[in-house]
């Protein structure tokens, strides 16, 4: 069995051909038969997670191999723990591992301990790499340079310094301000395309997801999105702790625009995109009695299709059709805009809706302090070894989820306070307008209007339309 990687294919280093041709030679030197050749190709040996490496070592333990072997000790890991793990593997297997070009006798203490050795300059020597580069990257970052050169939209990277392409920064430009007026991630991955931004040097399309990393980034306004320095972890590529400094090069979004993002990203939260960008004016606002969870838009029944409840263990899902639901929202909505009476009702409702969002700010202020402290003391007990890495890992980043969804909470109800009750007039515009405005805006003015209630009756679902602010 042959065993081969290259982590990155440079001309200086050794392709796998060359080490597959040097195996291949060492095993007819040696009298073996070749079963295989496997190879982890563009892979880091400091990772374990690595397909090849894993069904040579599973080839071996099956029996379908006896000897593997490698160009240097180095291709198998350069990880000591990894290392370790993989001879302790294919020995009590019964199997071995030898080098092509490093051949030592594992039969004898003395050559277990030189192949330890080797093993242990290859950890050496990708660890040095590794405190060469944390260095590089952290001058980098003092001088608000990226780690590295590379494609970025909206840039040209000419003598190594990033400056704004004239032509494609200001769709970059245009990308957050469509984003910070309400529109959703994939109407603009496909805008983006259309006007010819290309997502990579290669000229891909643009995904949802390529969409919100490229607005996250804050590169566009001179940002550089970083690990968090007060982060204590040892796994800073995968880590989601993240902040933004400034960069050096020029921004093409102004502060202002930037700050409008936040809040919108924020505002958004967790919020699903076929709620973003709805296809029917009722899309989300319509709720299943049985279990309370809103129902989907499906096609069918007719040219406007139906809401049904898909809600696992529901316990008594129902389906209507579009039409009726809408013409019962219509029909109470022509109601409430005749209510002139209600007014003062509807005042005071709105009233005490406020009075409860102050209360809830205030409980919410609280939390998110708490939950700040929470994450302050178990930093410090890192630091004096009092809880180890991986426990410090698990909680801090089940803080940082409640923390998030705090600040998401307090948001909403720092908006509430501030968001009246709609009147009967704001009612009458929006059926006024039913048939001309599209389907998204209708859909945002009746998400603060009503709810629309569906559950099963004996012959057909039974609707009902309440008000969104009680």
């Amino acid at each position: 069995m042959l065993y081969l990687r290259q982590s990155v294919a440079r001309d200086e280093s050794i392709s796998l051909e060359l080490q597959e041709t040097a195996c291949r030679d060492y095993c007819a030197r040696r009298g073996y038969r070749v079963v295989d050749v496997i190879a982890d190709p563009g892979i880091s040996g400091r990772t374990w997670n690595r397909p090849g490496v894993q069904r040579t070592i599973a080839m071996v333990e099956h029996g379908d191999a006896d000897v593997v072997v490698l160009w240097r000790w180095s291709r198998l890991s350069r990880s000591r723990r990894d290392w370790a793990v993989a001879v302790d593997r294919v020995d009590v297997a019964g199997g071995a591992i030898e080098s092509a070009t490093e051949p030592v006798d594992t039969t004898t203490a003395a050559g277990r301990l030189q192949r330890g050795m080797l093993a242990e300059l290859a950890a050496w020597e990708s660890e040095v790499k590794g405190e060469q580069w944390k260095e590089t990257h952290a001058r980098r970052r003092a001088h608000g340079l990226p780690h590295g050169g590379g494609y970025r939209p909206g840039y040209l990277y000419q003598s190594k310094t990033y400056r704004p392409d004239p032509d494609t920064a200001p769709l970059v430009a245009e990308l957050y301000r469509r984003y910070a007026d309400g529109q959703g991630l994939r109407p603009l991955a496909v805008w983006l395309t259309a006007v010819g931004v290309p997502s990579r040097a290669t000229g891909s399309a643009w995904t949802h997801r390529g969409v919100s990393s490229l607005l996250e980034t804050g590169w566009a306004a001179g940002h550089l999105h970083v690990h968090d320095p007060a982060c204590l972890c040892r796994k800073p590529a995968t880590c989601r702790r993240r902040v933004h400094v400034p960069g050096a090069h020029q921004p093409i979004v102004d502060g202002q625009l930037w700050d409008a993002y936040v809040a919108e990203r924020r505002r958004r939260g967790g919020t699903p995109q076929r709620q973003l960008n709805p296809s029917t004016p009722l899309a989300g606002l319509v709720r299943c009695a049985g279990c309370g969870y809103g129902m989907r838009t499906k096609k069918g029944r007719g040219p406007a299709g139906y809401y049904a409840c898909e809600t696992a263990g529901c316990p008594q899902p129902t389906t209507v059709v579009r039409t009726r639901a809408e013409q019962a929202a219509r029909d109470w909505l022509d109601g409430l805009a005749h209510e002139v009476a209600r007014a003062a009702e509807l005042a005071a409702s709105a009233q005490a809706t406020q009075t409860a969002g102050r209360a809830a700010v205030t409980r919410l202020a609280r939390a998110a302090a708490q939950l700040e402290a929470e994450l302050t003391q178990l930093t410090r007990q890192l630091t004096r070894g009092v809880i180890p890495e991986s426990v410090y890992v698990t909680t801090r980043d089940e803080l940082l989820a409640e923390q998030a969804a705090a600040a998401a909470a307090l948001a909403e109800a720092q908006a509430a306070i501030a968001a009246p009750g709609p009147a009967p007039g704001v009612a009458r515009d929006v059926l006024l307008a039913w048939d001309e405005l599209p389907a998204a805006d209708l859909n945002a003015a009746l998400r603060d209007l009503l709810r629309v209630i569906v559950s099963r009756g004996p012959w057909r679902p039974s609707v009902d339309v309440v008000p969104a602010w009680e």
